[in-house]
């Protein structure tokens, strides 16, 4: 019963499981942040940002052939609306998020002064979070199945969410670093927390999945 409830999770979830996806999405936000925090005046050369959008999206494209090379493809079954709903609405949230986070007059505006946390990071915190108990959800009774793939969500929200707290965890060596702000740092470890969670997600399949197998449906 075990080994039919694992089949089924890694099944239901594999696109979700294929972790080395964060990789070039967590580098690609550390290096846009760095880049950011160190530009000075208004004029910016774009030429940097659109070379990292270029190899991450190239670096993404590798990776999907890499699973589908190597693991199969899996034909998902029917998502549960309310849970795409909400990995649709994730990116603009994202966005206000991020224009919340680099404009400190609007917070003064809004709360009297600069927020010492990142809504951003907590945003990704929670829909890690909440992505990970969708997946989990239909197989709650299988603990001995979701209870490690649980733990790897949970590390990677608390992670996430002691980041968020940038001026109390960051302003010492973001300074150091040549950082413009706290801001940036918070960003900066987003992005290394999120390659860390996809490489232990992605430990997690291949553990689940034993030997590769040429195609899955």
């Amino acid at each position: 019963m075990d080994d039919l409830a694992r089949i089924r999770f890694v099944t239901a979830n594999y696109s979700t499981l294929q972790g080395l996806r964060s990789l070039p999405i967590g580098v690609g936000l550390a290096a846009a942040s760095y880049w950011s925090s160190l530009q000075q005046g208004p004029s910016r050369d774009l030429t940097y940002p659109i070379l990292f959008a270029g190899v991450c999206s190239l670096a993404y494209w590798m990776i999907d052939r890499y699973y589908a090379r190597v693991f199969g493809r899996v034909k998902l079954p029917r998502r549960w609306w309310p849970g795409s709903l909400v990995r649709l609405l994730f990116a603009p949230l994202a966005l206000a998020a991020f224009v919340f986070d680099t404009t400190p007059q609007v917070q003064e505006r809004i709360f009297g002064n600069e927020l010492p946390v990142s809504v951003f990071a907590l945003l990704t915190a929670a829909g890690i979070l909440f992505d990970g108990c969708l997946s989990i959800w239909p197989f709650r009774r299988y603990r001995k199945t979701v209870a490690s793939y649980l733990a790897i969500v949970g590390a990677g929200s608390l992670l996430l969410i002691a980041a968020s707290f940038h001026q109390a965890l960051f302003a010492g060596w973001a300074a150091a670093a040549g950082l413009r702000s706290s801001v940036d740092a918070s960003y900066i470890l987003v992005g290394v927390v999120l390659v860390l969670l996809g490489l232990v997600t992605h430990i997690y399949l291949t553990d689940k999945m034993g030997a590769p197998v040429g195609d899955a449906v």
